[in-house]
């Protein structure tokens, strides 16, 4: 029945076709340069008139200046792709801020005037080195009651013979970041699933628990005083754990994959538990966190970005080094208040932490380990790196790859790197998942890379 009207629907409107997409894009286009005009007035009369009782020229304002506030000043209009659909016609133009590219969904009545405008990231592809008929997932679930996280287990797809594949479990960075470690239109750790599952590598991802309870902990808090780098990574032992039963998984070859603030904790559970094979240290920190924060400020301000695109993280420079300062300090005690401490984390935070040496655990760790870093990384940097491989150099069981054209999620690019990349589609780079695959299969983790 629905197809059969399909049908007729599609012959009364074919030939409107062509003439309805032109309309979109003369619409969209009209929209865009009035709403980068300031022409309030000119915008608000370009939506369907029972919408203008609503929308009022203040709320546009108001609206583009949070915009602005975030993205910084529109520079420049892509060309509108245009779709007719039953009832509205739909226009996605790419726009460029001086801080992010976005896309912008218009929707357009038949008659040419605006239904709404909205503005999001561009949405995220697969890779083309990743097999997806090839892959299974299978979500699990890891933790306690008190602390219960989802995460995604990819498989290779079931073959004749039983077999067994080695897994690497992979750990975000700082923050609250979701399984796939998703910023703006990237998803570095799904491609890095997706990539090594195709060659025969069983990957975990895992919520961290900061962000499956993000609305839980913004409506009820949580104690920040007590809260420490243990408890934002403690689902990861549940994960060895569980992966060590699955019939698929190799449990002698379990293998941890950190990003960032992940790789800290990456060599110190390699280092603490038997069951862990090795471990990849991806863009890892050899000083702390605030102080590489404190770096990016001063890094955005050296290149004309505004340090707001680090989402407001750091208000005020100098109070924050203040913080720094104190958290660095001999004075850090127990007791110090939470308030006083960079993030409004607790002392039990930054005193773990201040334990974590990813040189020394490296080097006492008898363990094969692989240490990646993007050449254009300016959150984690290359003399971060080049701390590590000085200083591990003589390691026989460390390898080091750098990736000249590659930022912090390991996406190439080129020039200084910049926030509103991450708003652009991409996809980790294959010669990292290369690397990775054959530094897991090999075995022989002294071979250099």
């Amino acid at each position: 029945m629905f197809s059969f009207i399909r049908q007729i629907w599609s012959r009364i409107t074919s030939p409107q076709i062509p003439a309805r997409k032109k309309l979109a894009e003369q619409t969209a286009n009209t929209a865009l340069t009035t709403l980068r005009d300031g022409n309030w007035q000119a915008l608000q009369q370009q939506f369907f008139p029972l919408l203008r009782y609503f929308i009022t020229e203040k709320l546009l304002e108001n609206a583009w200046r949070l915009v602005e506030s975030n993205f910084g000043p529109l520079e420049h209009i892509g060309s509108p792709t245009c779709s007719v659909g039953w009832i509205t016609l739909t226009a996605s133009v790419p726009v460029h801020f001086k801080r992010a590219r976005l896309n912008t969904v218009l929707r357009i009545t038949f008659s040419g005037h605006l239904f709404g405008i909205g503005m999001s990231p561009f949405t995220w592809s697969p890779p083309k080195y990743a097999d997806i008929n090839s892959i299974r997932s299978i979500n699990m679930s890891f933790g306690n009651w008190l602390s219960k996280t989802g995460g995604t287990l990819t498989l290779p797809a079931r073959e004749a013979s039983e077999q067994k594949y080695p897994c690497v479990i992979l750990l975000g960075g700082s923050g609250p970041a979701d399984r796939d470690s998703t910023v703006g239109a990237l998803k570095p750790f799904k491609d890095i699933a997706l990539g090594l599952t195709t060659n025969k590598i069983a990957v975990c991802r895992i919520d961290k628990t900061a962000f499956t309870y993000r609305y839980w902990y913004r409506l009820f808090g949580f104690n920040k005083q007590k809260y420490t780098l243990t408890q934002e990574y403690g689902y990861v032992l549940h994960a060895i754990e569980s992966l060590k039963r699955q019939p698929e998984i190799s449990a002698d070859k379990i293998f941890i994959v950190g990003h960032s603030l992940g790789g800290l904790m990456a060599a110190h559970i390699a280092e603490t538990n038997d069951s862990v094979a090795g471990c990849i240290l991806m863009a890892t920190p050899t000083d702390s966190m605030y102080r590489c924060l404190i770096r990016q400020v001063r890094y955005l301000a050296s290149i004309g970005e505004n340090p707001g695109s680090l989402g407001g993280l750091v208000s005020n420079l100098e109070d924050f080094e203040k913080q720094a300062d104190l958290a660095d300090s001999s004075e850090l005690s127990l007791s110090t208040p939470a308030e006083q401490l960079p993030f409004g984390l607790g002392p039990n935070y930054w005193l773990e932490c201040r334990s974590l040496n990813p040189i020394k655990t490296t080097k006492e760790l008898q363990k094969p380990v692989l240490i990646l870093q993007g050449g254009r990384d300016y959150q984690v940097t290359v003399d971060n790196y080049n701390e590590l491989q000085s200083s591990l150099q003589s390691n026989a069981n460390t390898a080091f790859r750098l990736y000249e054209s590659l930022n912090h999620c390991f996406v190439s690019g080129q020039g200084p790197s910049r926030p509103a990349e991450y708003t652009d589609p991409g996809n980790v780079e294959y010669e990292v998942i290369q690397d990775i695959s054959q530094w897991v299969k090999e075995g022989d983790m002294a071979t250099p890379i």
